[in-house]
């Protein structure tokens, strides 16, 4: 018997299933690719980010403690006491450290620029210190795990110390140069060493590779560095490079990202750690608010109708200004704040009556008399202009008219005919009213009882003396005479003024004076006595207060011997060189007459002169259109190195100035270092419109290709591009890159001419509607007058015309 049996089964292949393998190969290899390249592209996003977060976070603590923060130790693990601490860099083990030397994570390196002398000079390596900082740790490390190299110019972490021109890290391209101007001028930079990690510390503070050696990759190993374990540097100068990535097995190979601060002016002000809301001035010049040419310390200017200066103050003691001198605008005419605001008790000060327990008693101030405070125990309630005081309702004074005053003011002289007359001045008064009104009579200086008294009562016309009391009397000599002035200072003579006031040469001894008291006048005054001046005949003395002759300019004056001798004049000293006020008292004769003096004899000594100039370097200007060469080459000067002036860029040609033993000046040769400014740059104006009357350029904001900048550039104007050829002698060429465009002028319609002449609206109720040259001549039959609204003169227009 037969059986056939159906032997087909469904499935796959061997060879199909190879084929399905190889597919999935394929797919999972274009995959995997894309996943790498994926990743690397998030490494160098992350590394690029976080190098921006830690250099925004620097400049933000900068703005807060006014420096940088130190570097936090590379290799301290993230459990230790320290991690992402600042190190203290400025003393203990680290200041003992030379450069190329390392300890605890942290290296030393040393500047390469020659003008940075003693502490500026050093820098100080380790990571980023993420909690000075106050930003994640994660921010910390770049986007393949490892932690930054932070490395910052030592003085820039002490506040008294930071400075922005004193940076000392160099940084340079892939041809070794200088990225900045200043090579070795950079205060800070932060640097990840890439995907392959070459030199790199782990996020646990472990070395993950370790540097090249030989020449396989020079640009890659410069910035390598293992003296963090090891102690020792790699290098002990603090460069590093910045270049393009290339990821090539040539000695080209580099995957470093750097970023890096450097800033070539100083800044005028700093904030302080103590008081981190404090500034302090840092500029060795004078400081000017609202004026660029101030004149003083601090110069406050103010327009218009703003304060110069407003302090606020909420407590009594906050929002003071202080200052010990209260000047005008020209300097002058100064007092000082006590003048107003002193105890009056005290010597020299103002304004402040004595206090309730003050035996005076004395508490108000109801005045100001001869520049004092005038202090009372209550204060004085006075009635307005013709009004007197009658009674009070309460605490408030009732106040009726004045009384007819029926004597005048008048002038009465007391003493009239002797040798001290007083003159005094009676004010108006009523009938039966008395002055003085106190119940006294008028009297003399105090202390002079036999002077007269007299008092005056208004009869009902005119004051009449009541009574008179005492006698009248001259004044008489009082005291012992005492020493005035040196006879010479005192009558002057004829001579070198240099010898001003130097009792003993010419004139001798003493001008007296004695007090003369009086009866009824102002109390005392002087009379001189200058009978005991006599002129000494003899008398040499050396003075050095001549100039040094040129070309000395120096610090020394020379020695001038002058000889005086008196010789008789024949003349007798007048009454006016006696006294310096002769209405005080009578002149009196000296002991011998007036003589002259022989001077200005004897030979110059110009040993103690000397020059002060020295040996310098002079730099000037490059010519128009030149411009400094970067880096400049210096001459071979006796007084090198030198650096070039940075805060002016343009001086590019030097020489040194040579002074001779005889001070006279010699200059070398001079070394240029300019070269053509080939920069371009950009140059516009209103363009001009065919009908300026009617027309004018547009001024909305546009943006055109080649200048700098979106959305500056007005429409209306003629935009042109400057540049420089070296080849044809730097000479300058324009080429205009925009023409400017034109809009119609906007018009409206007015009433009447500005000068009165009466003008008719055709057609009627047009006013302050828009006319143009165009809709007018289509519909008017004669001229009609309109106006800009922009122009403030609302000159007139006549549209027709136009």
């Amino acid at each position: 018997m037969d059986i056939n049996k159906d032997t087909r089964q469904s499935g796959y292949t061997l060879i199909q299933m190879a084929i399905a393998l190889i597919v999935v190969g394929l797919l999972f290899s274009v995959m995997a690719n894309f996943y790498s390249q994926y990743k690397n592209q998030q490494g160098v996003k992350d590394s690029y980010s976080n190098i921006e977060t830690a250099i925004n976070s620097i400049a933000t603590y900068y703005a807060n403690q006014g420096r940088i923060p130190c570097p936090a130790p590379m290799t301290t693990a993230r459990n230790a006491t320290g991690y992402g601490t600042e190190s203290a860099c400025r003393s203990g083990a680290i200041a003992a450290l030379l450069p190329g030397e390392c300890s605890g994570g942290i290296c030393v390196e040393e500047t390469v620029r020659a003008s940075l002398t003693g502490t500026d000079r050093r820098v100080i390596v380790g990571t980023i210190p993420f909690r000075e900082l106050q930003i994640s740790e994660d921010r910390s490390f770049d986007g393949y795990g490892s932690r930054y190299v932070y490395a910052v110019t030592m003085s820039a972490t002490d506040e008294t110390t930071y400075s922005n021109l004193k940076g000392a890290i160099s940084v340079r391209d892939a041809n070794g140069d200088s990225l900045t101007d200043t090579d070795g001028s950079i205060l800070y930079l932060v640097l990840s060493h890439g995907k392959t990690k070459i030199g790199s510390y782990g996020k646990e503070g472990g070395l993950n590779s370790a540097c090249p050696t030989g020449a396989g990759s020079p640009l890659d190993s410069e910035n390598c560095n293992v003296g963090f374990d090891t102690g020792t540097s790699v290098d002990s100068q603090s460069i590093y490079i910045s270049a393009q990535e290339s990821l090539g097995t040539s000695s080209a190979f580099f995957d470093d990202y750097v970023s890096y601060f450097t800033n070539n002016s100083d800044p005028t002000w700093k904030r302080t750690s103590a008081e981190p809301e404090d500034i302090e001035d840092l500029s060795s010049n004078f400081v000017g608010v609202g004026t660029t040419t101030p004149s003083v310390d601090l110069a406050v200017n103010s327009s218009g109708s703003t304060d110069s200066i407003r302090v606020y103050g909420t407590t009594g003691t906050d929002g003071t200004l202080y200052t010990d001198q209260i000047c005008d605008e020209t300097g002058g005419n100064c007092f000082s704040p006590l003048a107003i605001a002193g105890d009056n008790s005290v010597a020299g000060e103002g304004m402040k009556c004595p206090k309730a327990s003050d035996p005076v008693g004395a508490i108000y101030m109801v005045g100001i008399e001869n520049g004092e405070p005038k202090c009372s125990e209550a204060i004085e309630v006075l009635c307005g202009p013709g009004l007197v005081l009658k009674s009070f309702s309460g605490t408030n004074p009732v106040c009726v008219t004045a009384p007819v005053t029926n004597c005048p003011p008048t002038t009465v002289t007391i003493c009239n005919g002797y040798s001290n007359p007083v003159t005094v001045n009676i004010p108006g008064g009523s009938t039966n009213a008395f002055w003085p009104s106190n119940g006294s009579s008028y009297e003399g200086p105090a202390g002079d009882d036999n002077c007269r008294r007299e008092r005056y009562r208004c009869n009902g016309t005119s004051w009449v003396l009541r009574d008179g009391l005492g006698t009248c009397k001259s004044g008489v000599l009082s005291g012992t005479p005492t020493t005035y002035a040196a006879c010479r200072n005192f009558l002057g003579h004829s001579g070198n003024a240099n010898y001003s006031g130097v009792q003993g040469f010419g004139w001798d001894n003493n001008v007296t004076v004695q007090t003369i008291s009086t009866c009824l006048g102002t109390g005392v005054t002087s009379q001189y006595d200058v009978s005991a001046c006599s002129c000494k005949d003899d008398d040499t003395r050396t003075v050095t207060n001549a100039a040094c002759p040129a070309p000395y300019t120096g610090v020394n004056k020379r020695k001038i011997t002058y000889t005086a001798q008196c010789e008789y004049s024949g003349n007798i000293v007048n009454a006016a060189d006696l006294v310096p006020r002769p209405d005080l008292g009578s002149a009196v004769t000296p002991a011998t007459p007036r003589k002259h003096f022989g001077l200005n004899t004897g030979v110059p000594d110009d040993s103690l002169c000397a020059c002060s100039n020295v040996n310098r370097i002079e730099f000037l200007d490059c010519p128009s259109g030149f411009k400094r060469k970067s880096p400049p080459t210096p001459a071979s000067f006796t007084l090198t190195p030198y650096s070039w002036p940075v805060a002016y860029p343009t001086r590019g040609r030097s020489y040194q100035v040579n002074v001779a033993s005889d001070c006279t000046e010699t200059a070398d040769p001079i070394n240029d270092q300019c070269e053509c400014d080939t920069s371009i740059s950009y140059s516009h104006s209103n363009t001009t419109c065919a009908d300026p009357v009617c027309q004018e350029p547009k001024t909305n904001l546009i943006t055109i290709s080649g200048y700098p900048g979106a959305g500056n550039v007005q429409e209306g104007w003629d935009v042109f591009e400057n540049t420089r050829d070296p080849m044809l002698g730097c000479t300058a060429t324009s080429n205009q890159i925009q023409t400017g465009n034109c809009q119609a002028k906007g018009f409206s319609w007015i009433e009447s001419h500005t000068n009165g002449d009466a003008y008719t609206i055709q057609p009627p109720n047009e006013v302050g509607k828009e006319c143009t040259c165009a809709n007018h001549v289509s519909t008017m039959s004669s001229t009609v007058p309109c106006y800009r609204p922009a122009d403030a003169s609302k000159t007139l227009y006549f549209c027709k015309c136009q």
